[in-house]
C-alpha cells in the first residue's frame, strides 16, 4: 500500500513538472523533441533498455558472490571481457548506422541483449564460469550494437541548435532507468535474502548458504526473464522509430 502511495505521488509530481516546463521560456527538458518520432522513440528504447539491462551487472556480481563465492577482484575480472568487446565494437556500429540508419544496429543490439539475459537466466549454483565470461561478451557485443546507434537516432533526428538538449534528455531517460532498474534488482534480492546480508554480499563480505543460494539464483532467474521482456519492449520502439526525417 506504501509503494503504491508513492508511486502516485511520483506521478502527480510529474505531472506538475511537465506543466511547469510548457510555460518555461528555458525549459529544462524540450518537450517539443517528443514530436519527433525518431528522437521520441529513441528516448524511450533508451529508458527500457537501462530498465532492463542496467541491474545484469548488480545481479551477477552476486551471484558471483555470494553463490560462487569469488572475491569482488575475481568476480570483476571475469566480466571484463564483455566491457571490452562492446568497447571494440562500438566504432564498427557506427560505421553500419552511416551507412544503413540507426535502426536495425539499434534493434539487433536490443535482440542480442535480450538472448544474453535468456543466458543468465539460465545459470546455476554449479554452472562452469567460463560460461559467465561468454554471456557476458555476447552481452557487451549487444551494447554495441545499441547504444551508438541510438545515440546517432538521437543526434540525426534533433532539430538543427538542439542537440546539446537532446543528448542531455537522453541521458536523463537512460539514467531513470539505470536507477529504477538498479531498484528492482535490490527488491529481488532483498525477497529471496535477507537485506543485510545482500548488502554484504555487494560489498563482498558475506556469503550465502547452500539453501540460500538455489533461493537466490531463483529469484535471479525471474529478474532475467523481467528484463527480457522490457527488453522486447524497448526492442519494439527501436523498430518503430521511423526515418530520420520524421
Amino acid at each position: 500500500m506504501r509503494l503504491g502511495g508513492e508511486l502516485l505521488l511520483g506521478l502527480v509530481f510529474l505531472g506538475v513538472f511537465i506543466m511547469v516546463e510548457r510555460r518555461q521560456s528555458s525549459p529544462m527538458l524540450h518537450l517539443e523533441l517528443f514530436r519527433v518520432r525518431m528522437v521520441s522513440a529513441s528516448f524511450v528504447a533508451a529508458f527500457f533498455q537501462a530498465v532492463g539491462n542496467f541491474s545484469v551487472l548488480f545481479l551477477i556480481m552476486m551471484y558471483l558472490q555470494g553463490v560462487r563465492k569469488l572475491t569482488p577482484m575475481a568476480a570483476a575480472l571475469l566480466m571484463v571481457p564483455g566491457y571490452l568487446a562492446g568497447g571494440l565494437l562500438g566504432p564498427v556500429t557506427g560505421r553500419l548506422v552511416d551507412r544503413f540508419g540507426p535502426a536495425g544496429p539499434a534493434s539487433a543490439g536490443l535482440m542480442i541483449q535480450a538472448v544474453s539475459l535468456f543466458l543468465y537466466a539460465h545459470l546455476g549454483v554449479s554452472s562452469p564460469l567460463w560460461r559467465v565470461t561468454a554471456i557476458s561478451i555476447v552481452n557487451g557485443i549487444g551494447n554495441a550494437g545499441f547504444f551508438p546507434a541510438n545515440n546517432a537516432a538521437v543526434m540525426k533526428g534533433a532539430p538543427r541548435g538542439a542537440y546539446g538538449i537532446a543528448s542531455g534528455m537522453l541521458r536523463t531517460f537512460a539514467n531513470v532507468g539505470m536507477v529504477l532498474s538498479f531498484a528492482t534488482a535490490m527488491v529481488v534480492a532483498a525477497t529471496e535474502i535477507p537485506r543485510r546480508l545482500a548488502f554484504a554480499i555487494f560489498v563482498g563480505t558475506g556469503g550465502l548458504s547452500p539453501l540460500l543460494r538455489t533461493s537466490f539464483t531463483q529469484g535471479m532467474h525471474a529478474a532475467f526473464y523481467l528484463a527480457i521482456g522490457l527488453m522486447m519492449v524497448a526492442g519494439l520502439f527501436s523498430l518503430l522509430r521511423g526515418p530520420v526525417s520524421a
